[in-house]
């Protein structure tokens, strides 16, 4: 339970984070962060359940086998492969195994609802809805779900007024489309005079917006590379079990 201390409080930040930046880049860049924290997390639980699938004893269900396969090769795309058994031998049935399962579901739950949220910071709003029911398996986790519901209620609470899915939603975009409706409005103001001081000013407004949007756009970029990284390494981890299964 001590990681989910951690992600508990990561969940936190998260939240402080966007009631203090807003619905921005850096916010992004946080959000894709935890998730890698969070993938990591769910590969370590995977390695663990390792050596207690491996003990002897009473054989589980082979349909029971197959679901949790399925849970675990979901994540990487390949749950569908034929002939694919990472626990050929039956196994016990023992609460640390189930926790470890319940556990990883709550992880990987977890990182579907940031994921959402990222897609939805991004391109267009759609439902999110926190899935009680699987965190009931951990009374101590009431404060983890209720958290992450404050996280999500948090941040549609930020696209509040968002009517047009056209517009930009992030604080950086906003900037730069605020910036060029000035220039824009410098320009053709009807024919009258520039103001040269005032266009001066808005120019440098623009440069500045696109710098911080260009910034955020690095510093997010780098985010997700180094998620991605961290995929494919775990994806690797699971080819090579089933491989040697």
């Amino acid at each position: 339970m001590n990681s989910f201390s951690s992600l508990l409080q990561d969940i936190k930040n998260l939240e402080s984070s966007l009631t203090k930046h807003s619905l921005s880049l850096t916010w992004c860049s946080e959000a894709t962060n935890l998730l890698r924290k969070m993938h990591f997390q769910f590969l370590d639980m995977f390695q663990e359940s390792e050596p207690i699938l491996r003990w002897t004893g009473s054989a589980m269900n082979m349909a029971e086998i197959e679901k949790l396969e399925r849970e675990w090769l979901r994540l990487y795309g390949i749950e569908n492969w034929k002939n694919v058994n990472l626990y050929r031998n039956g196994r016990p049935k023992t609460k640390t195994r189930d926790d470890i399962f319940r556990a990883a579901h709550v992880v990987r739950r977890t990182m579907n609802i940031l994921c959402l949220l990222l897609f939805c910071a991004i391109f267009y709003p759609v439902s999110i809805e926190v899935d009680e029911e699987v965190y009931r398996d951990f009374p101590q986790l009431k404060s983890f779900s209720s958290s992450l519901r404050k996280l999500v209620c948090c941040f549609f609470e930020e696209r509040k007024g968002v009517n047009d899915n056209s517009r930009p939603v992030l604080a950086e975009t906003k900037m730069v489309e605020t910036a060029v409706e000035e220039l824009r409005g410098e320009i053709l103001n009807g024919g009258v005079p520039l103001n040269k001081e005032k266009l001066k000013k808005t120019i440098d407004s623009l440069q500045n917006s696109s710098l911080a949007l260009k910034e955020g756009l690095g510093i997010f970029d780098s985010a997700v590379d180094e998620l991605f990284q961290e995929v494919v390494k775990g994806r690797n981890m699971i080819l090579g079990l089933v491989a040697s299964s």
